[in-house]
């Protein structure tokens, strides 16, 4: 994170991922995204509980666990999602871009290691309609 003289904030992402939205991720309340790639660089390799920050400061508790489909692992993100989604009136076919800020491969896991991730709602109507919301990892 860099904050310029003019004191407008700048991120740096180290990696980015976005996703479609599907009717069964808001109908059951459950967020899946692919392990592989974006996966295993923003997210721990155990069960484990997330914290969502909204950009309203609204905590959402999510759990996340691991599940194999069609020979490939994906992370289930529930908990607060369904909450969440209706909160910020997600819907099928909208875009959430998933996004963290340091590479988290460096084998480093320790307990004041904090990894963020954030996720803008890029509404299709207007590039500039969006929420940032970010991960707390809890061990």
């Amino acid at each position: 994170m860099i904050i310029p003289s003019d004191g407008i904030l700048v991120m740096r992402f180290y990696r980015t991922f976005v996703h479609i939205l599907t009717a069964s991720e808001i109908d059951y309340g459950y967020l899946v995204v692919p392990w592989f790639g974006f996966g295993e660089d923003a997210l721990p390799t155990t069960v484990t509980q997330l914290s969502i920050i909204d950009h309203y400061g609204n905590i959402w508790k999510c759990d996340m666990i691991f599940i194999r489909m069609e020979n490939t692992i994906f992370c289930r993100i529930g908990g607060d999602w369904r909450l969440l989604s209706a909160a910020r009136r997600l819907v099928k076919g909208h875009a959430i871009k998933l996004v963290v800020t340091e590479n988290t491969r460096n084998g480093y896991f320790g307990g004041t290691a904090n990894r963020k991730v954030d996720a803008t709602h890029m509404n299709c109507e207007s590039s500039r309609s969006h929420s940032v919301f970010t991960c707390i990892i809890e061990s």
